[in-house]
């Protein structure tokens, strides 16, 4: 997409560095090198990617004038929104937290929806197109750890963020 002059970017509840966001931008021989996949994230061409995993950049890491960096809700909407702003939302240490705890828990994090919403922002203002991945990758550990009624809210969840994607680019 990068080579087509598309924008690129990856928005997920789990974390930068796991494995569904990490497919497209990293090639590692085991999904938990994450100090490797956090480096190649940074050499990669991904203008936008929003999720969890803050704890795999340390201070100083990320280079300001590649990414603005952003940790919470409040930073993700002041964030430039330019065609060629290049976004970083680290919004949580590890994983973001399922949407069902209580919200003090996961005060600060955006829902999936309105990181999808954000990513759509700015990466539609490539007059060429963009290519965004969308997870909602915390159905998945409810579902391991056999919640059925935190994999429907996640399912619910994700629900969510795919109507409003279908309602920005449907132009509605």
């Amino acid at each position: 997409a990068k080579s087509l002059g598309y924008s690129v970017g990856l928005v997920s509840n789990t974390k930068v560095t796991h494995a569904t966001p990490a497919a497209f931008y990293a090639h590692v021989n085991h999904r938990y090198k994450e100090d490797e996949i956090a480096k190649q994230f940074l050499a990669s061409g991904v203008d936008v990617c929003l999720s969890g995993g803050r704890k795999a950049f340390p201070v100083g890491s990320v280079d300001p004038k590649r990414f603005c960096v952003v940790v919470d809700d409040k930073g993700l909407q002041k964030a430039p929104r330019g065609k060629d702003s290049r976004i970083l939302g680290l919004f949580a240490e590890d994983m973001m937290h399922p949407r069902f705890v209580p919200e003090d828990m996961r005060k600060g994090e955006p829902s999936l929806a309105e990181m999808t919403e954000a990513a759509i922002r700015v990466l539609s203002r490539n007059e060429k197109g963009f290519f965004l991945m969308v997870e909602g990758g915390l159905i998945d550990g409810c579902a391991h750890a056999n919640d059925a009624h935190g994999a429907i809210l996640e399912v619910l969840e994700y629900d969510k963020a795919v109507a409003q994607a279908l309602k920005m680019v449907s132009g509605q």
